[in-house]
């Protein structure tokens, strides 16, 4: 779990998931409603420690300095959480995962003291993305409005590293607030949890 970089907790791209609530959301509410499902690995563990080891073994998961929270360089979903059944549970889901990636993930997590609970291996022709490319400055304001508790500030972008390098640079603290860029290969957005792909 050694780090020689330091992350921050504005470096996080993905959507954490660090309580079972929050990974019931995800489960119950966001992801079937998404286009398509994303290669997901889910893993049960005997401690916290076990978990949090596993997850901070990936290339992308690192431990913020300022918040000691963990956080995730990739639009993904994440986390480790106690889970009802006493176990704890951590998850990796991407729509970029690739399955190079998921089986090293697998491997990780075994490795680990991990037990398999639930996967969804994506196609061998899954690439990882490298959104570092992305141009910031070509994303375009469309509007802003608000919808009962609920704000949106909505822009517009050419591309999906546009939108990413847009949104690492946007920080949301306040709940129902929303950052959301239009791209043509689907909509990205970022809220107080972290960001998420529509």
């Amino acid at each position: 779990m050694y780090q020689t970089n330091q992350y921050y907790e504005r470096d996080n791209r993905g959507t954490r998931q660090d309580t079972e609530e929050d990974a019931l959301a995800y489960w119950l509410r966001e992801r079937p409603g998404l286009k398509e499902r994303p290669p997901f690995i889910l893993y049960k563990f005997k401690s916290s420690y076990d978990a949090e080891k596993a997850l901070l073994t990936l290339p992308f998961i690192h431990k913020a300095a300022d918040t000691g929270r963990l956080i995730c360089e990739r639009i993904m979903a994440f986390g480790c959480y106690l889970s009802s059944s006493g176990f704890y549970e951590a998850l990796i889901a991407g729509s970029d995962l690739s399955l190079q990636e998921f089986q090293a993930i697998e491997y990780v997590f075994q490795m680990n003291g991990g037990i398999l609970k639930n996967h969804l291996e994506p196609s061998a022709s899954i690439k990882a993305s490298n959104y570092s490319s992305g141009n910031k400055m070509s994303v375009r304001f469309k509007e802003k409005y608000t919808k009962g508790n609920f704000t949106y500030e909505i822009y517009q972008a050419n591309s999906r590293a546009d939108a990413q390098a847009f949104l690492g640079d946007r920080v949301v603290t306040q709940k129902f607030y929303y950052v959301v860029v239009e791209t043509p290969e689907g909509n990205f957005g970022r809220d107080n949890m972290g960001m998420y792909q529509e």
